[in-house]
């Protein structure tokens, strides 16, 4: 959850990394902040951040301060981000701050490509499955499910139940897609109040399938 604090919003991690190593070393080279922004704003590919780097430059050169600028773009630049900022450049040490920025926004970017690719194989798994279940429920099973009753034969009741499951299973695709959906809606909501994150976090983790997701991308943020 650090990691996060000084994330900017809705804008690549590894663009903020690079924008704030590239800044922090002109900095040390003491190079004007108006003309760096704005080289530095024209190397951006996404628009939301190029044009906030832009607002930034402009307003730093009319005279505001850095952190002041960067507050103003509070969409783009989070208050934890501009708060390092602001004790970086009273300290005397800007370049430092923004260096230590660069190597949080690298790492969170780091730890996303890890748990991304931590959950596509059970995902794929669960796809599968769920494919397979319902195929069963809809082809295979119906047709063993009417050989046994011609025959007269007494369904054991196991049979009984697998039997009865095949309508909820054909729609074992839709039902997992539902379920992954809403448990990562309830996850996210839930965990934003405060006082239920505990809560909810264990709640998350003891579900069937849900849980084992949630423990890998957890795990996946610190390998």
């Amino acid at each position: 959850r650090a990691l996060r604090l000084f994330q900017p919003g809705r804008v690549d991690r590894e663009a903020f990394a690079a924008f704030n190593a590239e800044l922090a070393a002109a900095c040390r080279a003491n190079l004007p902040l108006p003309g760096t922004l704005r080289a530095l704003a024209a190397d951006l590919a996404g628009p939301r951040f190029r044009l906030a780097v832009e607002d930034v430059a402009r307003a730093v050169e009319e005279g505001r301060s850095l952190p002041d600028a960067l507050a103003a773009r509070g969409d783009v630049f989070p208050p934890a981000y501009v708060a390092l900022v602001r004790a970086g450049a009273a300290a005397g040490d800007l370049s430092g701050a923004l260096l230590d920025v660069a190597i949080e926004s690298r790492t969170a970017a780091r730890a996303l490509r890890t748990t991304r690719a931590a959950l596509v194989y059970p995902v794929l798994l669960a796809i599968v499955g769920s494919a397979i279940l319902s195929m069963i429920a809809t082809s295979i099973g119906p047709d063993i499910e009417r050989i046994m009753t011609d025959l007269g034969a007494e369904l054991p009741v196991p049979s009984k139940v697998v039997f009865a499951s095949f309508p909820v299973m054909a729609h074992a695709p839709l039902l997992l897609a539902g379920f992954l959906l809403g448990g990562a809606i309830l996850w996210r909501s839930l965990a934003r109040a405060t006082p239920f994150a505990p809560a909810a976090a264990r709640l998350a983790l003891a579900v069937p399938f849900l849980g084992p997701f949630l423990r890998a991308a957890a795990v996946g943020r610190f390998t």
